[in-house]
């Protein structure tokens, strides 16, 4: 069986010494720890802001209003799955750390579309891009935490 297995990688070992559980404190005295929770809550911030002023970035328009509304939700679902289906497919390649970084730098072009909602249906593509980006972001920093943080302390973590 284990010459048809084969041994592990790399990438296999290197994974494997991963979700080590620290205590909080070691986890607070980390500096990328903080830069995590600043990034994210920043970009969480941003994406759900647009979510929460709907009916002003509508126009007042009670068809779109709606259909804002439900395609942010239904796309914060859709991202969060694209995240997922990345980090296991992809984890040789893509890291939670590298996702999280590609994702505050996407919600950038997101946020520029929002200037002028009324030309060319932009106000739909930034919808459903800050709700792909606000899911993908969930389940990154689930990942991230549980990485480098482990398990014992998940909750407290994350909610830093």
């Amino acid at each position: 069986m284990k010459e048809w297995i084969g041994s592990p990688s790399d990438t296999e070992k290197h994974l494997s010494s991963l979700g080590k559980d620290l205590e909080f404190s070691d986890i607070t005295s980390k500096g990328d720890t903080w830069f995590f929770a600043l990034s994210v809550g920043i970009v969480l911030g941003v994406t759900r802001m647009v979510l929460e002023n709907v009916d002003s970035l509508s126009l007042n328009v009670g068809a779109t209003l709606i259909l804002n509304e439900r395609a942010f939700l239904a796309f914060e679902v859709v991202g969060a799955s694209l995240a997922g289906v990345l980090l296991v497919f992809g984890r040789t390649y893509i890291t939670p750390h590298a996702l999280l970084t590609f994702l505050a730098w996407t919600v950038i072009p997101f946020q520029g579309m929002l200037i002028r909602p009324d030309e060319w249906n932009t106000l739909e593509h930034a919808f459903v891009g800050n709700a792909l980006i606000e899911g993908a972001i969930l389940v990154a920093a689930a990942c991230f935490v549980l990485e480098n943080h482990g398990s014992e302390n998940f909750g407290l973590s994350l909610g830093l």
